[in-house]
């Protein structure tokens, strides 16, 4: 039973990040980035973690991110589509918003065993989502929607009573009474937005190897 419950475990792992990966293609693509409309928008309980003045800096890093990852596809970003021979081989990707959240949630733990009363912690998390749609062009230069495209990745705060490495060394907390709170890393916004864009630029990838 055991064995069982970590095989699906296992297998769905891989199917996760079978998901995540991109492919390379065979034959070169180009993609214009249509970003006239492309905008932050914010979804805030708290501000931890979120700068809104840095609007403008988190998408940059998307785009800066998605157009390093669609090079090492065999994709490359036009900046217009009279710059492509075939029109067959050219697609537009039209990139709508950037949806960062930051949430907390309210746990009460008791850090030790001797603690006569609980400590209360505000467990962040933060999300960024983005959607975009990705655009074929026919023979005749016309466009048409190919795909919907919608990348969410996120980041939690730890707090738990497993064991530490250093617990575990010195044999401390072997009755896990004591509680570790793990924050998440200043710049987790920035990355998480490099995160979706690495997942776009898979996703798209893949939708492109098909379309070949």
């Amino acid at each position: 039973m055991k064995l069982s419950k970590y095989l699906i475990y296992v297998l769905a792992i891989l199917l996760f990040y079978s998901c995540s990966i991109g492919k390379r293609l065979d034959r070169p693509a180009y993609v214009k980035i249509d970003n006239n409309c492309f905008k932050t928008e914010f979804d805030l309980s708290s501000e931890k973690y979120v700068d809104i003045e840095f609007s403008n800096n988190y998408i940059q890093d998307f785009e800066e991110e998605l157009k390093e990852v669609f090079s090492t596809y065999n994709i490359h970003v036009l900046s217009s589509l009279q710059d492509v021979n075939d029109p067959k081989d050219a697609y537009i990707l039209s990139l709508d918003n950037l949806l960062i959240s930051e949430t907390y949630e309210m746990e009460s733990v008791y850090v030790d065993a001797t603690s006569e009363f609980a400590e209360t912690f505000n467990v962040v998390s933060c999300n960024v989502k983005t959607k975009c749609r990705l655009y074929m062009i026919d023979s005749h230069g016309d466009k048409f929607l190919l795909n919907d495209l919608i990348s969410s990745v996120g980041k939690d705060e730890k707090l738990s009573n497993n064991r530490t490495f250093f617990q575990i060394i010195f044999g401390l907390n072997k009755d896990n009474t004591e509680y570790t709170y793990k924050e998440l890393d200043d710049d987790v916004i920035n990355r998480l937005c490099k995160r979706a864009a690495r997942r776009i630029a898979g996703k798209i990838s893949r939708k492109i190897f098909k379309n070949q």
